[in-house]
């Protein structure tokens, strides 16, 4: 019995133990500090290959196509004629292509160059017209706001007055007044005369706020705009007080020493007072308009400048990367443009056939010339995700199966066929690859493996693909370490190399520690 319970106490001091080691062993990665996977960006000159496989083959003529339609304008070939590779062969008009090539090269080159002497000066003193203008603006817009007080410290009498010739009427503040004719106000309608004392009130309130603040405005004369709020209620009360009064005074009886008379003397008086208090705020409302242009041109004349200044350090400072690639790039297309329109042999042959003419308009379908092939092609079949990147004339370095990976053949893309076929919903078009004769038993049907050099930057910076991401708004970034600390850099991407490479136009520097994983 004893020797049970010794082995039912090891037991569960074994397990005890073991779950003990379990819970601390999650505790510590719990708590352990995230670490991360970093590469540095470098300098270095970035590939991009299409890769394929397909069958060598033996063909007798190749034929050779323009890749964009057009009128053909010189023809150098002639049946008989051997040719050597790169030799121009046949082209459609180039006028309009040269001169886009022309325009986009200028272009590069103007950039490269900077801006001259008279563009320095021209922008400098534009920049100059621009910073004058903007100084005038600003001291417009102060002197249209003391332009603005003193038409609010001069609105304040008109108030006053037209405060004090309705209490004439009413007796509000000056009970004894009125003590003569008060009992015969509003007579033929009684709600006036109330709805008149208590407008009286409201504009007897708006005009004390109204001056208070006027006061601060001596004091203090760039706080304008709570006043302008005072002033149009204190406007707005004033103006309603004495269409009361008004009213009150053609809803009056006459009698006794309250004649016809005096009452139509009355409402003469109310309405010059209203007269006089309408073209106080006229002017009043003109000169807030005044005020708000100005500090309106203020902004515009802020914008110029700094728009003038943009163009101004835009001269002065040297092309950026970021400006020059897109240039780059237009001068790039334009001449991808124009050799479509030039047929250059492939590869060193015999002419056997030309079947156009100059003046003939052509189109990419139709064989321009045919040539005799001495050596083996490779027939690739590209997808429609690569087959923009690559042209006619590119590159390639091709393995064999048959003699392993470490023989290297070259060749070049002689064709890519207009038409495509679908396999498997994926969308393919038949490329056609020339293998250069290098002494080695080449056979029809051997397996080969093409690498289509399709572009080249060289002293590009380069990271990771993999630690690029996207953002909702399609922007892309990477999480760099500074300090220690994760921080997210927007970043300009160009050229997808090889090894799961991406070229960085603008972001990013040398040497900057970019997170491809979290451990």
């Amino acid at each position: 019995m004893r020797k049970i319970f010794r082995t039912r106490y090891i037991i569960g001091l074994l397990i005890i133990l073991i779950a003990g080691g379990l819970w601390y062993r999650n505790y510590q990665n719990k708590t352990k500090a995230p670490s991360y996977e970093t590469v540095a960006v470098l300098k270095e000159n970035l590939i991009q290959t299409v890769d394929a496989t397909g069958r060598v083959e033996s063909e007798n003529a190749l034929g050779l196509r323009f890749e964009m339609p057009g009128t053909i304008e010189k023809m150098y070939a002639r049946e008989g004629k051997t040719v050597r590779v790169g030799e121009e062969l046949a082209s459609v008009r180039l006028a309009e292509l040269n001169a886009a090539v022309a325009q986009a090269e200028a272009n590069l080159n103007q950039k490269l160059a900077g801006a001259t002497d008279e563009d320095r000066k021209y922008y400098a003193a534009a920049l100059n017209s621009a910073k004058a203008s903007l100084d005038q603006s600003k001291i417009d817009a102060v002197n249209s706001q003391n332009d603005t007080i003193v038409i609010i410290q001069s609105s304040m009498p008109k108030l006053d007055d037209s405060l004090t010739q309705a209490d004439n009427i009413l007796g509000v503040d000056n009970t004894t007044i009125n003590a003569d004719f008060k009992i015969y106000l509003g007579v033929q309608s009684p709600a006036v005369f109330g709805q008149a004392v208590t407008d009286y009130n409201l504009a007897k309130k708006a005009k004390v706020d109204a001056k208070a603040k006027i006061f601060d405005l001596a004091l203090n004369g760039n706080n304008v705009k709570p006043a302008i709020s005072l002033m149009d209620n204190s406007f707005i009360t004033m103006n309603r007080l004495l269409s009361d009064v008004s009213d009150l005074l053609k809803a009056s009886v006459a009698n006794g020493s309250f004649t016809p008379a005096v009452i139509d003397a009355k409402k003469t008086t109310i309405e010059t007072t209203r007269n006089v208090l309408f073209t106080q705020y006229s002017l009043y409302v003109n000169q807030i308009q005044s005020m708000t242009d100005a500090e309106n041109t203020i902004n515009l004349k802020q914008a110029a400048y700094d728009q003038a200044l943009a163009n101004y350090e835009g001269k002065i400072n040297p092309p950026r990367t970021v400006d020059l690639a897109p240039l780059r790039a237009a001068l790039a297309q334009a001449v991808a443009n124009r050799d479509k329109a030039i047929i250059h042999a492939p590869i060193n042959g015999l002419i056997t056939k030309v079947n156009k003419k100059i003046g003939e308009t052509v189109s990419v379908a139709d064989s321009i010339i045919e040539i005799l092939v001495p050596y083996y092609e490779v027939k690739v079949d590209i997808p429609e995700t690569d087959i923009s990147k690559i042209f006619i004339g590119n590159n390639v370095v091709i393995t064999l199966d048959a003699f392993g990976d470490e023989v290297k053949f070259v060749g070049k893309i002689l064709n890519i066929e207009p038409g495509s076929t679908e396999v498997q919903d994926v969308v393919y078009y038949k490329v056609t690859v020339s293998l250069d004769d290098s002494g080695k038993p080449v056979k029809p049907g051997m397996t080969a493996n093409v690498s289509i050099s399709a572009a080249q930057k060289d002293n590009a910076l380069s990271i990771p693909l993999r630690s690029v991401k996207t953002r909702s708004d399609g922007s892309k970034y990477v999480r760099i370490l500074q300090n220690n600390k994760l921080v997210e850099k927007i970043v300009t991407l160009g050229l997808k190399a090889n090894e799961g490479k991406v070229e960085v136009l603008a972001g990013l520097d040398v040497g900057d520690e970019v997170i491809v994983a979290v451990k």
